[in-house]
């Protein structure tokens, strides 16, 4: 016991025993191995671990800066022996090191750790690659991130399943932030779980009270999955319950009531597919829309009613061209755009669609004279005012959309959904 100890007992100050590196499971372990390598090690050898490989190349391969060797060198003398096991220890001080969410010390760790698994032919716990590419997520290398999942999931397809047990854990346990982390790490590897983790995230934006996200991921949920009855029902509560939308919201009841065969509903699911780039999708949507549409223009008498049905018809048309466009059908978008020119030549929607494919190809100054034609045409139709209006507020041309709203309601005072438009464009300005 040293001098300054024993004043310090003596005056009655309790002195703490120094930490012990046995204490704990982690150090026991590495002591265990320490012991075990010291014990194997062939004498007269250099003492650098041959796990450790040319450190400039692993430094360089794996991105993060900094060689696995460097780091273990922190904890101490730790050495391998000649069958490579050394990557069990590697793993354990990873796994210690990413809780501390130091991401670059980890991701070197784990980088090493899979390399020496691989070259030793040996299957280790497939929630060391996730860990992995969250660390280069965490750091901003996001291709990396992917790369390193895809290896993954290709070489052992409980990965996927693996990551999304953790997520749920995680959701469990009210760690939102990190269940949705954990989710978004997979989206994209396998289209047929993407419904499911779309699912899974809009639930957690449904605890954190967040609905325009968890109407987002419901969205994209049944845009992967159109029957997937639990993201059908969820959205339709979310929009009618938390952002009072209650015709949206009675779509998608229809679709889990089983009447979604009619026009408003196909509409709406075309525009979703479109809105999130599922051009194919939305193409098929819109034609059954349509469809939906003639059956009823064959049926009606009226001209009034029968003006109404024909608009809703080539609307659905032009969005099919649309759709085609964005699909990579240049050619064939504008072919049903003339095709229908000629079976309605004078129709101000043919304009309305002529100017949607002139705005797709970045031809503006054509797209807003069209729009305007459409409008002189048919001062009652609010497909090109919608558009042009949302066109003006996208290059913030907010006194432009105001006035073409200005001018359409001058006729249509009761539409309500450009009256919202107005008012709220109105404000940005006040």
């Amino acid at each position: 016991m040293s001098e300054a100890t024993k004043e310090l007992e003596a005056l009655g100050a309790v002195v703490p025993e120094p930490d012990n590196p046995l204490a704990s499971r982690a150090g026991r372990a590495l002591q265990k191995q320490r012991d075990r390598l010291e014990r194997d090690r062939p004498r007269n050898t250099s003492g650098r671990s041959p796990a450790m490989g040319n450190v400039r190349e692993l430094v360089q391969n794996s991105g993060f800066g900094v060689s696995a060797g460097e780091v273990m060198s922190t904890f101490g003398s730790i050495q391998t022996d000649e069958q490579g096991t050394f990557y069990d220890a590697m793993l354990m001080i990873a796994n210690m090191t990413y809780q501390e969410e130091n991401y670059r010390d980890a991701g070197a760790l784990y980088f090493r750790a899979i390399s020496l698994a691989k070259a030793d032919d040996a299957k280790i716990d497939p929630y060391s690659h996730v860990k992995l590419s969250i660390c280069y997520r965490k750091l901003g290398m996001h291709t990396r991130a992917d790369e390193v999942l895809q290896q993954a999931l290709r070489k052992d397809r409980e990965v996927l399943d693996v990551i999304i047990r953790s997520g749920q854990s995680q959701y469990i346990n009210e760690e939102y932030e990190k269940a949705a982390e954990t989710y978004k790490s997979v989206l994209g590897f396998n289209r047929k779980k993407d419904p499911e983790i779309y699912w899974k995230l809009s639930l957690i934006h449904k605890k954190t009270k967040e609905p325009e996200k968890e109407m987002e991921y419901l969205e994209r949920a049944i845009v992967g999955d159109m029957e997937y009855v639990d993201a059908l029902q969820s959205l339709a509560e979310v929009l009618h319950y938390r952002l009072g939308n209650t015709e949206r919201a009675g779509f998608y009841q229809d679709l889990v009531d089983g009447k979604g065969n009619t026009y408003e509903v196909q509409r709406e699911l075309g525009n979703l597919c479109y809105k999130y780039a599922s051009y194919s999708r939305a193409k098929t949507k819109y034609r059954i829309a349509a469809r939906n549409v003639m059956r009823e223009l064959e049926k009606v008498k009226g001209e009034a009613e029968k003006r109404s049905l024909t608009n809703l018809y080539l609307e659905s048309l032009v969005h099919v061209s649309m759709s085609d466009y964005k699909f990579g059908k240049e050619e064939e978008a504008v072919k049903t755009i003339e095709g229908l020119a000629e079976d309605y030549p004078d129709h101000a929607l043919i304009d309305y669609g002529r100017g949607q494919v002139a705005l797709l190809k970045e031809d503006t100054e054509a797209a807003i004279g069209l729009f305007n034609s459409s409008i002189e045409k048919d001062p009652r139709s609010d497909a090109a005012p919608t558009v042009l209006g949302n066109y003006y507020m996208s290059v913030d041309k907010t006194n432009e959309a105001i006035a073409v709203w200005e001018h359409f309601l001058q006729n249509n005072r009761y539409h309500k959904k450009l009256r919202k438009r107005l008012n709220q464009a109105k404000k940005l300005v006040e």
